[in-house]
């Protein structure tokens, strides 16, 4: 159930030939000076290793080092951003390098990995706990041969991903009108389309995607899985303070203390936000919608409206299933010896372009099996299978 996590090692020792990617400040040519070249870490020599930021990219995981900064404040209040220095302490007969302000390390170092791709090709099959607690061993490991010692369970928490994988009936297509209808409490949706959409603050995500299409696109090389409609639901917390606030975690250790909680917590907020609705609210939004779409139609195509909102919802059913070259090719082959093709493939890429800048209306079941389901259908399949799989 849990994928993405982003994690800050608090506690963490790196040697000096530890492969990083040292990332220099602005240098100012005419005068040599240079700009953002802060404090990084402290390596097991005893260096202090400056510059922008660090990293680290592995297959199974991605570190960066960025440097550590607190809020100061002006003449007249207004917050300002100051970088902390390191210094060194001479305590217990040893060398301790502290930051400036407080006895604890810079904690600036952080590693985002999935731990479902720790275990696997990808991120597809979700783990059980026995799995997800052997892949944060291995994270632990595979940063030890990179010259980087951290215990993992001493890491704080600050992003968290859940999901939950289900087998629908029909393409992901056929339910994007369905979620195009959706309004998310406090939360703006960005960038919907046809695979994906989603749902955002600055706390938190909720993203609903076709994941067999997610998958080609990322790992074109490994072979898909064998399921043909998977759609995912995905949390996601960014910040440690709504981690803190929602979870109640902290750190790594407290993981898997009370894992019916994070269970529980991932299918509340699948259902109060996506899962909400009675029937009588998916008909309302639904009719809503269409109503919203005859007024812009009305005001493009003012008395041939309903013509070219029918011509327009055919087009751009057509636009989701076949390219500029197919359809030109499919002329050539119907239209072979008209003396008119140029000009009716002119005509057929305006008419895409005119249903798509004009008139997007999104959404479009082109396959015979479903042109007779409604949302509400369709709202209840996803519902059913959704409590099934987080039962």
């Amino acid at each position: 159930m849990i994928d993405t996590l982003r994690l800050n090692l608090v506690d963490c020792d790196i040697k000096k030939s530890a492969p990083l990617q040292i990332v220099p400040g602005v240098i100012d040519n005419s005068s040599g000076k240079t700009y953002n070249n802060n404090d990084l870490f402290i390596d097991n020599a005893g260096k202090i290793v400056t510059g922008s930021k660090a990293f680290l990219n592995d297959d199974k995981f991605n570190l960066t080092i960025q440097p550590t900064v607190e809020s100061e404040y002006t003449e007249d209040n207004k917050p300002i951003l100051k970088q902390k220095r390191f210094k060194r302490l001479h305590l217990n007969d040893q060398d301790n390098f502290f930051d400036n302000e407080s006895d604890e390390k810079v904690k600036g170092i952080f590693v985002t990995t999935s731990l479902p791709r720790l275990l696997n090709e990808n991120n597809f099959k979700a783990l059980n706990v026995f799995e997800q607690k052997q892949a944060l061993k291995i994270l632990e490991q595979k940063l030890r041969t990179y010259g980087i010692r951290t215990n993992i369970d001493n890491a704080t928490l600050s992003r968290v991903d859940t999901f939950t994988n289900i087998k629908t009936e029909f393409n992901f297509y056929a339910y994007s009108n369905l979620f195009a209808l959706m309004e998310c409490s406090r939360m703006k949706s960005v960038g919907w389309g046809d695979e994906s959409f989603l749902w955002k603050n600055g706390n938190q995500q909720l993203a609903v995607y076709d994941k067999i299409n997610e998958q080609r696109a990322k790992y074109p090389k490994q072979p898909l899985p064998g399921e043909r409609n998977i759609m995912r639901f995905e949390n996601r917390l960014l910040k440690k303070r709504s981690i803190k606030s929602k979870l109640k975690l902290f750190k790594v250790d407290e993981l898997f203390k009370n894992y019916d909680e994070i269970k529980n917590y991932h299918k509340n907020e699948i259902e109060k936000n996506i899962f909400k609705y009675t029937i009588d609210d998916i008909d309302s939004l639904t009719i809503k919608d269409l109503k919203t779409k005859f007024i812009i139609a009305k005001k493009l195509y003012g008395k041939r409206w309903f013509n070219q909102y029918c011509f327009s919802l055919g087009v751009w059913t057509i636009a989701k299933v076949a390219d500029d070259t197919f359809l030109n090719d499919l002329v050539e082959l119907l239209d072979e010896g008209n003396k008119n093709i140029r000009m009716k493939k002119s005509r057929i890429k305006k008419a895409i372009q005119d249903a798509k800048m004009n008139f997007a209306v999104g959404g479009i079941f082109y396959d015979e099996k479903i042109t007779t389901r409604s949302n509400v259908e369709l709202y209840n399949e996803l519902k059913n299978k959704f409590y099934k799989e987080v039962a």
